[in-house]
């Protein structure tokens, strides 16, 4: 993994790579994604998308349940969250990559 991350970092910047719980990650703007897939691809060897997936921070960080229960239990309804003015980079986009031939995996951000 030193070796993989050594190289991301060499092509993609030190900005870009972030190591945590044993998984690197790569994190780029949303108009390079063709790009970086491709050099992923053709000279790292990621050939298989393992998961793709979707995040909203609208409400990142902030819990929809109440940290006390009431005698009844919790509520199951869902309470419209209102939306902060500083939204910043609301939605991103997360893709899972596996190098098989490597036995290594990527999350591209």
């Amino acid at each position: 993994m030193k070796k993989l991350k050594q190289q991301l970092i060499k092509d993609f910047g030190r900005k870009s790579v972030t190591q945590s719980f044993n998984e690197l990650t790569l994190t780029i703007d949303s108009d390079q994604v063709i790009e970086v897939c491709t050099k992923l691809r053709d000279e790292f060897n990621f050939d298989i998308l393992i998961d793709l997936c979707g995040i909203d921070y609208l409400t990142f960080g902030e819990s929809e349940w109440d940290d006390e229960a009431s005698s009844s239990g919790f509520g199951r309804g869902r309470e419209l969250q209102k939306s902060s003015k500083e939204q910043g980079n609301r939605f991103a986009v997360v893709y899972h990559l596996l190098s098989v031939s490597d036995n290594k995996r990527l999350r591209l951000k």
